[in-house]
């Protein structure tokens, strides 16, 4: 169980529990940027925290 907390709320999660979207789109192979969040190095996915509203990002 890998456990994650929302930057606004506080909330914690349980990663593992989430459905995360695939952010590759599998006929162009590009990148949905609505369903993705820039980490620096890649992009990862991200959700809407269900409680905030906040962008939630699954980390690696």
């Amino acid at each position: 169980m890998k456990l994650i907390s929302c930057n606004r709320c506080g909330v914690v999660f349980n990663q593992d529990a989430i459905n995360f979207p695939d952010i590759t789109d599998h006929d162009t192979q590009e990148i949905n940027v609505n369903h993705a969040f820039w980490d620096g190095d890649k992009y990862v996915p991200k959700i809407k925290c269900p409680v905030c509203g906040a962008d939630l990002v699954k980390e690696e």
